[in-house]
């Protein structure tokens, strides 16, 4: 295509006859990029870093966690390394390991539909997953604040106030130093699926006394949202959403994005925002 520069590269350049999955991507501060995947044949999480100049492979293929899951996120942090986050298939939870050491971390309960969600902080990251609690029969979204040594800043927290299925978590860092976590939620608009959102400071503390409903349009389901950060704090979020004149299981499902400029008072209906856009046309 136009504009790319050099050639194709196979990241799993040690096992190219069995298939991998789930592919993330992160740019680390030194201008070299990580990509984490799964071998869906072994289970196992693999890595490979790859130069800022000519994006060749920087070492072998690395083996983050072997024969343990294959939803998993990578992302890079504020001193230089990276952080791999994965359910594990060995103890239910989601485990973590940060840049080349070999050891591994236990954060939160794990959620088998999205891979958990990471957010950097100047000094630190934030994981995001959702929790199915046994007691509700529904899922939850948890997450933790940790430092870049991989300790807990505190305790885990819920993100979501409403009860009922929260989940499929989206997490951004804010560029005020904070985060936004947008997700699908059964309760948030009262009628199909939503998506909702919350903001919390560095800290971890919520901006939002509650979370706030994202989509515009309440027809329809709504669910696996994306959030990215905007300038001023704000942040856009993009969906799925089924269209207005379809019916499962044969539903046309349209994309559709809705931008939002943060303020500085705390109510969510103060926030000051631009209309749901669909993308696709």
């Amino acid at each position: 295509a136009n504009g790319t520069v050099g050639s194709q590269v196979i990241a799993n350049a040690t096992a190219t006859g069995e298939d991998q999955v789930t592919p993330s991507i992160a740019t680390l501060t030194d201008g070299s990029f990580v990509v984490s995947w799964a071998n869906a044949t072994t289970s196992d999480i693999k890595l490979q870093q790859f130069s800022a100049a000519n994006a060749s492979a920087i070492a072998s293929n690395v083996t983050v966690a072997a024969a343990d899951g294959y939803l998993q996120s990578v992302a890079a942090l504020s001193n230089g390394s990276y952080i791999v986050a994965w359910d594990s298939y060995a103890d239910g939870k989601v485990n973590f390991r940060l840049g080349t050491s070999s050891s591994v971390s236990t954060t939160i309960d794990q959620s088998n539909n999205v891979p958990p969600r990471i957010a950097p902080l100047s000094n630190g990251f934030v994981i995001v997953s959702d929790v199915y609690n046994s007691g509700t029969n529904k899922y939850g979204l948890v997450a933790g604040r940790y430092s870049n040594a991989g300790a807990l800043q505190g305790s885990t927290f819920d993100v979501n106030t409403q009860s009922g299925n929260q989940y499929a978590p989206s997490i951004a860092t804010l560029s005020d130093g904070g985060f936004a976590v947008a997700w699908t939620s059964e309760t948030v608009d009262q009628i199909y699926n939503g998506i909702a959102g919350r903001r919390f400071d560095a800290s971890g503390t919520a901006v939002d006394t509650n979370e706030f409903q994202i989509n515009q349009f309440r027809a329809k389901d709504q669910s696996f949202p994306a959030i990215t950060a905007l300038a001023n704090h704000g942040f856009a979020t993009a969906w799925n959403q089924q269209a207005d004149n379809s019916s499962y299981p044969l539903a046309e499902v349209d994309v559709v994005t809705r931008a939002f400029n943060a303020v500085t008072t705390t109510p969510a209906a103060t926030l000051s925002d631009r209309k749901s856009t669909r993308l696709n046309s």
